[in-house]
């Protein structure tokens, strides 16, 4: 790799300061500096803070500028300029210039930076399909089919949603089929539909709403009954409202919209939200246990404005808190009390149930204790104010989970549970307690030749999804480690192994974290999964998934 043999250059006193510094730290308690090269240095220091930065950033580029020689500063200037430039150097670390400029485009090639595309994407995960010269063994549906607890929630749904207060509340385990059986509640409406019919899903993440899409562009095929236009309303993606106004009039419209992207139309363009609510008949709301929080509850009321509008919400834990009981009631009360959950026969158990059929993995929990020295990490003010919060009913706040994650035991634990399971070769998850230690988790197993990646908010969107399709779709990522960003809704069937690192109260962020790696057999998961939780033992503890799933009902039956 050119770009790390000139980063190499620089040493590894300078190589460190590019990187987190968590990473540093905990390379440092670990005495690893010693045993590290500059050139295998360099090559962590690349994949944390990625290829492109060393060009974009100024403060990197000048640093990648210090290393050529120059000859080499000349002939760079020469291929951006067409002539010669007295003071090359200056030159090139003054320069300002976008992504996907001639500019850059120019470095890319003289570093030898691969451009990722999203056809490199598509490629690099398309040819793990292949062994030699045969494409590897795979079932192919010919249809589009649901289980018969599925089809049941499906008709319960779809009941609801034609009667006289038309919410309904989809409560199915992860692994269960929520996505699909919400799919197919949706195909449904829609065949009923051939003018003037809008369905907008709404979902708080892009990986959910790129999974729904996908979804329903497989199910369409198979269950329609029309051309119906498709619009992305997510990510890089963003539809022109006005536009769609204009197509519904006379067509039937599926929008997938993120919840971040439809605020920004309510705020900036409310005019052509209201003009669109008018023609939407059903909104799915994915994460439903969300519906109530303010910023969310506005863009449901506002899009779902028509009196007969039908509103279908999905998740895993119909609750918000299990402290606030006036929270839980909001969220019952919002969906009419409607709830719809899987009836299994004479079954009293449905996890159980799940397990026993396939449908759900079998969980082996362990717990690793460990017991962290508060007072070396908090104030008394600080370690009380906490308590009082968690008494009012809150989450540990990410001050206090962001000091907690500054304890090097405890991430040292961490890092040496992940290593044990990493000779298994099984897809692993890791909810790291802070962003700093989810990439300094990802750094050190890079730098142990693990093969692992690391994903939080900040992460380049291409990056991003190129990631996690090797970590779905090849054995080149076995570990995906990840702060605040695959909590929900995330699908990786193969995802055999999830270790919880960060601390929680919520038993709804517990439950979402398991639900990661619980997807069974029949799902296209596994027969069973195991679930490592650091449990801090003067911390509050954990639920389980069984305890999670049923601890709502007395709200929704009462």
């Amino acid at each position: 790799m050119k770009l790390a043999n000139y980063l190499g250059k620089l040493g590894n006193t300078s190589l460190l300061s590019f990187l987190n510094k968590r990473t540093e730290e905990l390379l440092k308690h670990l005495n690893y500096l010693e045993k590290i090269t500059p050139i295998k240095l360099a090559k962590i220091v690349i994949k944390s803070i990625g290829e492109n930065q060393f060009i974009l950033k100024k403060k990197y580029r000048e640093e990648l500028i210090n290393t050529i020689n120059k000859k080499e500063a000349t002939e760079l200037t020469r291929k951006l300029t067409q002539k010669d430039i007295i003071k090359p150097y200056k030159f090139l670390k003054n320069l300002s210039f976008k992504k996907n400029s001639k500019e850059f485009k120019i470095f890319q090639n003289f570093f030898e930076i691969q451009l990722i595309k999203e056809t490199t994407i598509q490629k690099e995960t398309e040819m793990y399909k292949i062994k030699d010269g045969h494409l590897e063994n795979e079932e192919v549906s010919t249809f589009y089919p649901l289980f018969k607890h599925q089809i049941d929630a499906c008709a319960n749904c779809l009941n609801i949603l034609k009667s006289e207060y038309p919410r309904a509340f989809l409560h199915m385990p992860t692994g269960s089929g929520k996505t699909r059986t919400a799919i197919n509640v949706m195909c449904n409406l829609l065949r009923e539909n051939s003018k003037e019919f809008v369905v907008v899903w709404l979902a708080n993440k892009e990986e959910l709403c790129d999974q729904a899409f996908t979804e329903f562009e497989k199910a369409w095929q198979i269950l329609g009954n029309q051309k119906i236009k498709i619009f992305k309303h997510f990510g890089g993606e963003k539809s022109n409202l006005d536009k769609i106004n204009k197509y519904c009039e006379d067509n039937v419209a599926v929008i997938f919209s993120s919840l971040d992207m439809m605020y920004e139309d309510v705020t900036r363009n409310i005019s052509s939200v209201l003009n669109l609510s008018h023609k939407i008949g059903f909104v799915i709301m994915d994460e439903a246990h969300l519906t109530i929080a303010k910023t969310y509850k506005t863009i449901i009321e506002i899009l779902a404005s028509k009196e007969k509008t039908s509103i279908l919400g999905m998740s895993a834990t119909p609750g918000r808190s299990y402290r606030d009981v006036s929270q839980d009631l909001e969220l019952k009360n919002f969906y009419h009390g409607n709830k719809v959950s899987l009836k299994i026969g004479k079954s009293k158990d449905i996890i159980k149930w799940l397990v026993q059929n396939k449908y759900l993995a079998k969980a082996k929990i362990e717990k690793i204790n460990y017991e962290a020295d508060l007072a070396k990490l908090f104030t008394v003010h600080e370690l009380n104010n906490e308590i009082e919060r968690i008494k009012s009913g809150k989450d540990y706040s990410k001050k206090f989970r962001d000091k907690i994650s500054n304890d090097n035991e405890r991430l040292e634990l961490t890092l040496d549970l992940i290593k044990s399971e990493s000779k298994t070769n099984e897809k692993i998850i890791v909810f790291a307690s802070s962003m700093p230690n989810a990439i300094a988790i990802g750094d050190f197993l890079n730098i142990e030749g693990i093969k692992a990646t690391t994903i939080t908010s900040k992460t380049d969107p291409i990056i991003r999804r190129r990631d996690i399709n090797l970590f779905k779709n090849t054995n080149k990522i076995n570990i995906l480690v990840n702060y605040d960003v695959l909590t929900t809704g995330f699908d990786a069937p193969k995802a055999k192994i999830a270790i919880i690192a960060r601390p929680t109260t919520s038993i709804v962020l517990y439950h979402q974290m398991i639900g990661r790696v619980a997807r069974g057999k029949k799902q296209g998961g596994n027969d069973s999964c195991k679930i490592l939780t650091v449990v801090d033992k003067n911390l509050p503890g954990y639920k389980d998934l069984s305890d999670s799933f049923y601890f709502w009902e007395d709200i929704w039956n009462g």
